[in-house]
């Protein structure tokens, strides 16, 4: 759970790393580091066969967990989190000289990621709908 949580934190932070001059190379340092977070998270769960839920308990939730990481949740967060470390390390070179528009890209790729990493182990329907919203930003 601890690397699983350490990468989506990651992956948001890095969008907000991003918004800054200097932010471009931190920005998609930050996301490598979260997929490679996420790949040892997934491997841990697809060999080791540690799943685990997060159970919030009571009030909107009604004891229900709310994220469930189990072998088809591990799967699915290998190419959720490595295909945008990739985007970002391609997108140094491709939007270095577009530096306005590649800070609002690097933002909203770290959002994406974070709800799409959020999405493979939710198991609540209102707590997916969220994450699923946080996409279409």
């Amino acid at each position: 759970m601890t690397a699983y949580s350490l990468a989506l934190l990651l992956a948001i932070l890095s969008g907000f790393v991003g918004l800054g001059r200097r932010g471009a190379w931190l920005s998609a340092a930050m996301l490598t580091v979260a997929a490679a977070l996420g790949i040892f998270a997934s491997a841990q769960t697809l060999y080791g066969g540690r799943t685990w839920a997060l159970d919030l308990g009571g009030g909107f939730f009604q004891g229900s967990p709310v994220l469930r990481f189990d072998a088809i949740a591990a799967f699915f967060l290998v190419p959720t989190l490595l295909l945008p470390a990739l985007a970002a390390r391609y997108g140094l070179a491709y939007l270095a000289e577009h530096q306005e528009s590649a800070r609002r890209v690097r933002l909203f790729l770290g959002l994406l990621t974070a709800s799409l990493g959020l999405q493979v182990a939710d198991s609540h329907a209102f707590d997916y709908l969220l994450a699923w919203e946080t996409n279409a930003i």
